[in-house]
């Protein structure tokens, strides 16, 4: 099933790529991968708590902080901090309460290809 942002039901595409890979790509009219610089970054944001958070986000419709939190067995700050971190990479869509707190989010595609290159 397609997400929120996902309308045709591709993947979320990351590619591991320099800045000089990434702009001989986006100057070659491909600009259909997100790019991460380096393999820290990368690991960063596919670190295992993301990872988890983004599957139980699959599982349901938009879900409060709170309810993650509490099915994560995580603090309520560090949930919002890191669904903040997915919504700038374009994973989930995240809803603010009136006080531009994250109040629920949703995850925005069913899977992730992630383009590591070995040469």
């Amino acid at each position: 099933m397609a997400r929120q942002g996902d309308a045709d039901g591709e993947p979320f595409r990351v590619r591991l790529e320099s800045a000089d890979e990434f702009y001989q790509r986006i100057d070659g009219g491909t600009a259909d991968a997100l790019s991460v610089r380096s393999e820290a970054e990368l690991a960063r944001l596919f670190a295992p708590a993301n990872v988890r958070l983004l599957r139980e986000l699959g599982t349901d419709e938009p879900t409060t902080v709170a309810d993650l939190a509490s099915m994560l067995d995580r603090d309520e700050d560090e949930v919002a901090d890191a669904l903040n971190v997915l919504e700038r990479f374009g994973l989930v869509r995240v809803d603010p309460d009136e006080n531009g707190c994250v109040e629920r989010a949703a995850v925005r595609y069913d899977s992730v290809e992630i383009s590591i290159p070995l040469e």
